[in-house]
């Protein structure tokens, strides 16, 4: 598994902003016929998702960082350290799964079922 082989989590939010637009020019249009209000709920939950799936994007944003700069690294920390801060990255991944298990959830299993692999790699430096 490369970090590379996942699409970049910034990118993310790209579809939940698109569908926002949508709607916000429906809404528009629909504004002209007198009837705006009816896209207001339906508008209100394409931003709700939206944002949760932009901090979403920053976390594992984050997590993928952490990954690259702190575990996949060719020195410090320990590999002891490695090891427990490799298992926390997944576990933050577990808990955030359902927010978008269809992006979040193959990281997620390819980090665990490769879980002695990586670190292991950086073992002996």
């Amino acid at each position: 598994m490369r970090i590379e082989d996942f699409h970049h989590p910034s990118a993310w939010p790209r579809g939940h902003t698109t569908r926002r637009q949508r709607v916000e020019q429906r809404m528009e249009q629909t504004k002209l016929e007198g009837q705006g209000n009816t896209l207001s709920s339906a508008l209100a939950k394409t931003c709700n998702n939206e944002a949760v799936e932009r901090g979403l994007a920053k976390d594992v944003k984050a997590l993928v960082g952490w990954l690259e700069r702190d575990i996949l690294v060719l020195a410090d920390p320990s590999h002891g350290d490695r090891s427990e801060l490799f298992d926390f990255i997944v576990d933050e991944l577990e808990q955030r799964e359902h927010l978008d298990s269809a992006k979040i959830r193959p990281i997620r299993v390819a980090l665990k079922r490769q879980r002695d692999k990586l670190p292991g790699f950086v073992q002996g430096a």
